[in-house]
């Protein structure tokens, strides 16, 4: 009897010790973890995991990095949450960790990663494209002067008239106001309609062709470069009124080697009159050539349903140019040529301009226009942009902005091909609040497309008024502000200029 229980509690100790041998067991045990797996995007969060088999005041946590703060807490019964908490990272390359957990005499690991911050975009290369474009600072427009038309006094007639739009001429005043302001260059647009005979020899009139040479010399005379070129001679829609109709001279190989004919004879003569005139003077082959749709023409007529005839018509015209003015010879081997895309739409452009063949080389400059969101830009659907904006339409019109211009970039400017924009800006307000976002918005535009390498050129049409196409900053006469616009253009040429607030530093000023 005395062996049989000796054998008994012999056992009893064997098993006792068993079991508390069991729980310095590393595999765990009774101890267990609902994930040992977890995954923290780039900005960081917080995510929980359940251990079961101890409360929070037995664990412990070992080798876990500072961007990792890990706490127990209780939960019901014996078990407890393991709280996990990342900061946001700073770097372009996944991070990991392993975190140690012991309780209750168990351990086990958590394996922890982070993504990475998306990479960055390249540096812009600094192209002489860059350089060049960063070189030129703001511009302006003598908008609705010598491309403004009076197409109502003599019925089937479109005649340029400077003053048909209620812009009173052009001065020498005006430019030198413009230049005192810290305008770089002008704009000047010029429709020829009305001016130029029958073909042949399409000869312009004399009298025009003067006032334009009179113009561009008052430009020059304030130090400011130039562009010319045709404005209004295009056709297609509605308030186009020229020959330059690509709807129908895409279909009509006659009619496009008329087109074609007159174009090269307009530019030549103008090349002549402007030979000895030197780089300073650019010219401008065209202005926003399409079909009256923006862009947006559907059917098999229109550019989105003709297989791409519009686009081929239009890029003939730019060779057309460009040969006529090199043989114009003097000045003009070497100018500076700016050739357009259809409507100048930034996308349309990269898409399917064809730049011509050149004599001289690295001497063509893209221009394109951009007035996006054109509800708050033209048309004043709405008064607000950008991030502070209460509309929603406009909320994220930065980063739209920011695509346009590292997409046109990207396409020309990083390949050694200038760029510029040639008319931008927001129409006036009528309120504090809603002129505020109008001046955030030009400066922001013009500062972004600057940090691409890309200079802008305000559009300006003289109005004296506010609301839908008010483009009116300076008096056209006299080159004094107008529409209280001094914050405005201020604002714009600091923007254009290597000591000019940084994108973000502007940004940080919405209203």
């Amino acid at each position: 009897m005395k062996r049989l229980l000796f054998l008994i509690l012999s056992l009893a100790t064997i098993c006792s010790m068993a079991a508390c041998g069991g729980s310095d067991d590393t595999d765990g045990g009774q101890v267990t973890l609902s994930l040992n797996e977890l995954t923290f995007p780039a900005e960081g969060g917080m995510k929980s995991i359940v251990l079961k088999g101890a409360t929070a005041d037995k664990v412990k946590f070992a080798s876990n990095p500072e961007w990792i703060e890990p706490t127990a807490m209780n939960a019901d019964g014996n078990s407890c949450y393991l709280r996990f908490k990342a900061s946001a990272t700073d770097s372009y390359t996944i991070r990991t960790a392993d975190v140690e957990v012991s309780a209750a005499g168990s351990v086990h690991h958590v394996s922890i990663s982070q993504d990475a911050l998306p990479a960055p975009d390249p540096e812009p290369i600094l192209t002489e494209a860059f350089a060049f474009g960063q070189s030129l600072g703001l511009g302006w427009n003598l908008g609705n002067q010598l491309d403004a038309v009076d197409n109502w006094s003599n019925p089937g007639q479109v005649v340029a008239s400077e003053t048909a739009w209620g812009n009173a001429p052009a001065t020498q005043a005006t430019f030198d106001g413009i230049a005192a302001k810290g305008f770089k260059w002008v704009r000047i647009p010029v429709t020829w309609q009305g001016h130029v005979g029958e073909g042949p020899d399409y000869n312009i009139e004399k009298a025009w062709l003067d006032r334009v040479e009179e113009v561009v010399g008052y430009a020059m005379k304030a130090g400011l470069k130039v562009i010319i070129n045709t404005h209004h001679d295009e056709g297609g829609g509605e308030g186009h009124y020229g020959f330059l109709d690509i709807r129908r001279a895409a279909y009509d190989a006659t009619l496009n080697d008329a087109v074609k004919a007159q174009f090269a004879a307009m530019w030549k003569q103008i090349a002549e009159r402007f030979r000895n005139v030197g780089e300073d003077l650019i010219f401008e082959g065209l202005n926003e050539v399409q079909d009256g749709g923006w862009g947006w023409s559907q059917g098999a007529n229109g550019n989105n349903g003709d297989g791409g005839k519009q686009y081929k018509c239009l890029n003939e015209w730019l060779q057309v140019f460009v040969d006529a003015v090199r043989s114009a010879g003097g000045e003009n081997t070497t100018r500076w040529l700016a050739v357009t895309g259809y409507c100048q739409n930034p996308t349309l452009t990269a898409e399917h301009l064809v730049l011509p063949d050149d004599p001289t080389k690295g001497r063509l400059i893209i221009s394109v226009h951009c007035y996006d969101p054109s509800d708050f830009a033209i048309e004043t659907k709405y008064n607000e942009w950008g991030h502070t904006s209460s509309v929603s339409a406009t909320r994220n019109g930065e980063s739209s902005i920011e695509a346009t211009a590292e997409m046109l970039r990207k396409t020309f400017v990083d390949r050694g091909i200038p760029v510029y924009v040639g008319e931008c800006g927001a129409t006036n307000r009528d309120s504090q609040r809603a002129t505020a976002f109008q001046q955030y918005y030009v400066k922001y535009f013009v500062r972004c497309f600057y940090e691409h390498g890309i200079p802008c050129i305000l559009w300006d049409n003289g109005a004296k008024s506010s609301g839908r196409e008010s483009f009116g900053f300076i008096d056209h006469a006299t080159g004094a502000y107008i529409n209280g616009s001094e914050p405005l253009i201020k604002g714009a040429v600091e923007a254009a200029s290597a000591n000019g607030p940084s994108l973000s530093e502007i940004y940080a000023t919405a209203p």
